[in-house]
């Protein structure tokens, strides 16, 4: 269903709809889930962006989010990149932009779905987990918590931005984007732990992270007590490829061939949801 709808148009039903509108002048589109049995109700949002080379539909799949909306209550927004991948950097003022496409993103949900606004949430992976982290760094969008895979960063910008809650997820094997840091197309990338630990500290949070053994394969570093809540939890999985922890296992086979080992022990999309459920802005 592709919807040209603007601001006023009928609430959308239960279900996946494929939703088109203009910024700038240029044809931008998304997918929206809507959750059963919730008509009239003011919902969370959770909006989760494709890697590069990726698609909305894509990204549906592999997080597998409409169900764990489902069973959650909260309304799923994924993104379609223009081109192949996100810009990432560029701000809502420069016309165009993705970053003001998100502005207007938005926008455009509300105008279908009654969105709690205090209760909105970021997701991504790769060229998606940098938006995301750019969506936190700048803050751009209102979301009051983000979560991503394989992909952080944490620059001098971000130190204007208010503490912001993060929940991040990176294989060990991961040739794409090396999780000790390296170059990824040409642009040098830090290691995971280090931009994780910056987060940490920008927020507030206790020195020094508190580590656990979530499953055999995964680590878990907390950095606690950050301010207003703005904890950050770094799950670490050994062997793990470029890929999102928990993805059905359809999928992963699939994406394991080039992109390395899916691990089945935890779901990133249920870990992410259940780190944003209590957090509000």
């Amino acid at each position: 269903m592709v919807s040209r709808d603007g601001p006023g148009s009928r609430p959308l039903p239960a279900g996946t709809t494929r939703r088109e509108l203009r910024v700038d002048g240029s044809a931008r589109s998304y997918l929206i889930h809507v959750p059963p049995g919730h008509a009239g109700a003011r919902l969370p949002l959770v909006m989760t962006f494709h890697g590069f080379g990726a698609t909305a539909q894509q990204q549906l799949a592999l997080s597998g989010f409409e169900w764990v909306a489902d069973r959650h209550g909260f309304v799923v927004v994924a993104p379609q990149a223009q081109r192949l991948g996100w810009d990432f950097l560029s701000p809502p003022s420069r016309p165009g932009s993705d970053a003001a496409f998100v502005v207007a993103l938005v926008q455009d949900v509300r105008s279908v779905v009654r969105v709690d606004p205090s209760r909105c949430y970021a997701t991504g992976i790769s060229n998606g987990a940098a938006v995301v982290f750019a969506l936190a760094c700048a803050d751009i969008g209102g979301f009051a918590a983000y979560g991503a895979v394989a992909g952080a960063f944490y620059t001098p910008l971000c130190d204007r931005a208010p503490p912001q809650p993060i929940v991040y997820f990176h294989g060990t094997a991961d040739r794409l984007v090396p999780i000790d840091g390296g170059r990824v197309f040409g642009v040098p990338v830090a290691p995971a732990r280090r931009s994780m630990a910056a987060w940490a500290a920008h927020n507030g949070c206790q020195a020094g992270a508190r580590r656990s053994m979530v499953a055999s394969d995964v680590t878990l570093f907390s950095w606690a007590g950050g301010r207003g809540g703005a904890d950050v939890d770094y799950y670490v999985i050994a062997g793990g490829g470029h890929s999102w922890p928990g993805a059905r296992r359809s999928i992963a086979q699939v994406s394991d061939r080039f992109l390395g080992r899916t691990t089945e022990s935890i779901s990133a999309s249920q870990i992410m949801w259940d780190f944003f459920a209590p957090r509000s802005r």
